[in-house]
């Protein structure tokens, strides 16, 4: 498993707020629907950077991410 990867994605989705902490520091939180949303788009881009047919590359992605929900 690329742990790398997943705690880049993790990273990108996480919203820091300030004022809940008590102690005056941060407080994350992992934004699921965004997590979601990164990791489908990684997919997605697995299937693009295959050397296939472009427009096959291209609807697979595509199919990928309609399924999620997850727009262009």
């Amino acid at each position: 498993m690329n742990t790398t990867l997943i705690e880049q994605l993790v990273e990108e989705s996480t919203d820091f707020y300030r004022d809940r902490d008590p102690e005056g520091g941060n407080f994350a939180q992992v934004n699921t629907t965004r997590l979601v949303e990164l990791v489908v788009r990684a997919c997605a881009k697995v299937i693009e950077d295959q050397d296939v047919d472009p427009s096959f590359k291209h609807r697979m992605a595509w199919a990928v991410k309609h399924k999620f929900g997850v727009s262009e």
